[in-house]
């Protein structure tokens, strides 16, 4: 995966307090839903989405040794990260 198919990727957030999971939608099958809700798990839906730039320096399997590479979260529509 790329650093923009890691941005545009689904999320989920889990913290020890509250103790409950939000996941985006599609994030986890539906089955999937059903084994961790019967293991006690406390699944509900996303809250509002962070606005994520990342910035990738380097990366000698994508053909750059000095190279940075940006990625924007289209989810807010705000923001820029720039490569070159």
């Amino acid at each position: 995966m790329n650093i923009q198919e890691a941005v545009d990727a689904l999320r989920f957030h889990q913290q020890w307090l509250p103790e409950t999971t939000n996941l985006e939608r599609f994030t986890l099958s539906l089955d999937t839903q059903k084994i961790l809700e019967g293991w006690g798990q406390k699944l509900s839906g996303s809250q509002p989405a962070n606005h994520v730039a990342a910035i990738l320096v380097g990366a000698p399997s994508l053909g750059g040794k000095n190279r940075f590479y940006g990625a924007n979260d289209l989810r807010r529509n705000s923001g820029l990260a720039l490569g070159y």
